[in-house]
């Protein structure tokens, strides 16, 4: 029963006649609900009395008819009262990017209680459309089942869609129009950025191998897809993902060795936030540089070394400097290929 609603009450009365039927909450004390007055007495037949708005929820209501003579007879009823109209919990949320699924849901709620009429989902579904560009866009098929409308798109052009409808229950409590914008991309990710550059030679071998995409990614999918491996070997390392500049870091665990050949691959399996996996792998590969260091920290006091004070870029010897290569803040020394 709908919170503002008619009562039609049948009566029956072979003597004055009815001249009145009221409708009154809980028992005959109880607050007057709805009444009609009837312009002449009647012995017989269907009265429609407006009751007021009700709360929701288990209601017992006493009719009232009244005759002309003042005698009252009652009759009780208890009527459960539904006014609410269902909520749209859409998945994924309003505003996402449908990608690798063209396809979204609409679970449809009505409150669970015992007196809820239940979500119309016939009547729902029948007041969805949806408009691509300013234009009606029928590239969809959408199905209802218990509690949910299941919505497929027929096509793949990328773009922003808003879908509309107006949720009803069994009642035909309606709530306002909802619309709920989704944007379809189904453009695979593409990288536009590799350091150090496919082909290079004389790398650092305390390198930091990055990658930079033209969106963004998911960062689980990157950490599952990249491989790394220095003369056939597997590099372990660390993985980070720079959101905001869309850079994939990889720092190795150790320093790579001199001359060593690195890959590094990417696999097509990595995806953007919409599940859109990329065309291809992304392979390439470069080479570390020729030379070879000493981390010597724990070993000389640098200040008596050849008399320097062990600072980074400081000139010892043919070939020979300090720099901190293996990045635990201490100079090492970097020594040219003849030396040992």
């Amino acid at each position: 029963m709908r919170a503002g609603f008619t009562l039609a009450a049948t009566v029956d009365d072979a003597g004055a006649g009815v001249v009145a039927v009221e409708v009154r909450g809980g028992d005959d004390a109880g607050p007057v609900l709805g009444q009609a007055l009837l312009p002449e007495p009647l012995h017989g037949g269907s009265v429609a009395v407006p009751v007021l708005s009700l709360d929701e929820g288990p209601v017992a209501l006493v009719v009232r008819a009244i005759d002309a003579a003042g005698r009252v007879g009652t009759a009780t009823r208890e009527l459960f009262v539904d006014a609410t109209a269902p909520s749209v919990t859409p998945l994924p949320a309003a505003g996402s990017t449908l990608g690798a699924s063209l396809a979204f849901t609409l679970y449809l709620n009505d409150g669970g209680a015992p007196w809820v009429a239940g979500a119309d989902l016939e009547a729902t579904l029948a007041t969805l459309a949806a408009t691509r560009a300013a234009a009606n866009y029928t590239s969809f098929t959408a199905t209802a089942a218990p509690g949910r409308i299941s919505v497929s798109l027929d096509e793949e052009r990328n773009g922003g869609i808003d879908f509309r409808l107006r949720p009803m229950d069994a009642l035909g409590n309606t709530g306002p129009q909802l619309t709920i914008r989704y944007v379809v991309d189904r453009r695979a990710p593409r990288v536009t950025y590799r350091s150090p550059g496919d082909g290079g030679t004389g790398v650092s071998p305390a390198t930091t191998i990055q990658i930079g995409f033209d969106e963004p990614m998911d960062s689980a999918s990157l950490s599952a897809a990249l491989r790394v491996t220095a003369d056939g070997a597997a590099v372990p390392g660390g993985v980070s993902w720079d959101a905001a500049a869309r850079l994939l870091r990889f720092t190795p665990a150790y320093v790579l060795d001199p001359l060593a050949a690195v890959t590094v691959t990417l696999l097509h399996t990595a995806t953007d936030l919409a599940g859109n996996p990329m065309a291809s792998d992304e392979v390439f590969s470069f080479q570390i540089d020729t030379y070879r260091f000493r981390d010597v920290a724990a070993e000389v006091g640098l200040a008596g070394y050849r008399g320097g004070t062990g600072e980074s870029g400081e000139d010892h010897g043919p070939g020979g400097t300090f720099a901190d290569l293996t990045g635990d803040g201490y100079p090492d020394l970097v020594l040219g290929t003849d030396q040992n």
